[in-house]
């Protein structure tokens, strides 16, 4: 998979294609975790080692969500602030993105469940990422 597409973010859709392999993804991730929270498991350090080195990712969500925060610093680059428009063609996947992490914002403030955590809270802020819809600087609807 590597030698094809050039990383070891296998998705879950190419268990059409090959679901073997994304199985096996699923037992490497869970068998990772236990060992992390020091439960049996069959992972090892060498196995552990031998599939970081090949770039294996062991939280696809997190490595997902620095992909779209990358993107989003690049769309800031290019423009001078945050607010990606809701139909963004150039990057729509981007505009979503951006849409959840306000609604998952929103979530977290209320205390309910939520993939919103104050480490991606301080990045998007840092950014200078703006949880209102609105700009403040320029007056305009930031969708």
């Amino acid at each position: 998979y590597r030698q094809i597409h050039g990383h070891c973010f296998v998705p879950h859709t190419y268990q059409s294609t090959n679901p073997g392999l994304v199985q096996w993804v699923k037992r490497q991730r869970y068998h990772y975790k236990l060992r992390q929270e020091g439960q049996h498991s069959n992972m090892t350090s060498e196995r552990e080692v031998a599939l970081e080195q090949i770039g294996f990712c062991w939280d696809i969500h997190s490595a997902l969500w620095e992909g779209r925060l990358h993107e989003l610093l690049r769309y800031k680059e290019k423009t001078g602030h945050c607010n990606v428009p809701c139909r963004y063609p150039p990057n729509q996947p981007l505009a979503i993105w951006v849409k959840y992490q306000r609604r998952q914002y929103k979530l977290w403030q209320e205390g309910k469940k939520t993939y919103m955590t104050p480490e991606r809270i301080h990045k998007l802020e840092t950014a200078g990422f703006e949880w209102s819809r609105r700009s403040s600087s320029s007056g305009k609807r930031g969708r």
